[in-house]
C-alpha cells in the first residue's frame, strides 16, 4: 500500500530513522515484502541494502527481527567501507 498523506508518511520516516531500518509489504507486488537499510558515506545516504521475500515467512516477528539485523550489520558494513574509502 503507498502512502499518500504527508502526517503518515512523517511518521513512517521517524520510525524507520528511530529503528533503523525500512519494512514494506506488499507495496510493489501483492506477497511479497521486504526490509531495507540505508548504506551512508561521510553521513549522507549513498544507496540502500534489501532484501525482498514472501510476506508470510518475511514478516513472522521471529523471521523479520533475523532478517532486519542482517541487513543492519551489511548497510553498516558497507557504510565503514564507502567513509573509509572517501579517506
Amino acid at each position: 500500500m503507498t502512502i499518500t498523506d504527508p502526517a503518515e508518511l512523517r511518521q513512517m520516516l521517524a520510525v524507520t530513522r528511530q529503528r533503523g531500518y525500512a519494512v514494506e509489504a506488499h507495496a510493489a507486488t501483492l506477497g511479497d515484502a521486504g526490509i531495507a537499510a540505508a548504506v551512508y558515506d561521510s553521513g549522507r545516504v549513498v544507496g540502500a541494502v534489501g532484501i525482498v521475500g514472501p510476506a508470510e515467512r518475511l514478516l513472522l516477528p521471529e523471521q523479520q527481527q533475523g532478517f532486519a539485523h542482517a541487513v543492519c550489520v551489511t548497510a553498516r558494513a558497507l557504510s565503514d567501507e564507502a567513509s573509509a574509502a572517501a579517506t
